[in-house]
């Protein structure tokens, strides 16, 4: 069972992220002009702490229209759910999820650096 992200603290700078990701993402979709014949899709969770941050990543490496994720023997056949994860804010989080992404080749790319990185702490950018 996953812990309730309610006593997490919101983060305003996280929100705007995804806001700024959800809004380009329909800007494309709607223009004939960029990317045309490609409708761009994504999912948005809430990664409050280690376990929701993992539930997520693991519900993006299931296959479509499936709620497990299947180990294959190979990679060619593989279609998970997302082709690319956009990195949690917090470099912690970031790594639980690039180590689990990284086994099946989905990139982790970062929208920002990360809220702790921005507080002077040293983190790894992933």
């Amino acid at each position: 069972l996953l812990c309730s992200c309610s006593a997490a603290t919101f983060k305003s700078h996280s929100y705007s992220l995804a806001q700024a990701m959800r809004f380009a993402v329909e800007e494309i979709n709607n223009s004939s002009a960029l990317l045309p014949n490609v409708t761009l899709g994504y999912d948005i969770h809430d990664t409050c702490s280690e376990p929701a941050s993992l539930h997520a990543t693991l519900r993006a490496l299931a296959r479509q229209g499936r709620q497990e994720v299947e180990v294959l023997p190979t990679f060619r056949h593989y279609e998970p759910e997302a082709v690319a994860a956009i990195r949690p804010d917090s470099t912690q989080l970031a790594l639980t999820t690039v180590a689990v992404l990284s086994i099946f080749l989905i990139p982790e790319v970062s929208a920002a650096p990360p809220a702790d990185e921005e507080k002077g702490s040293r983190g790894v950018t992933v």
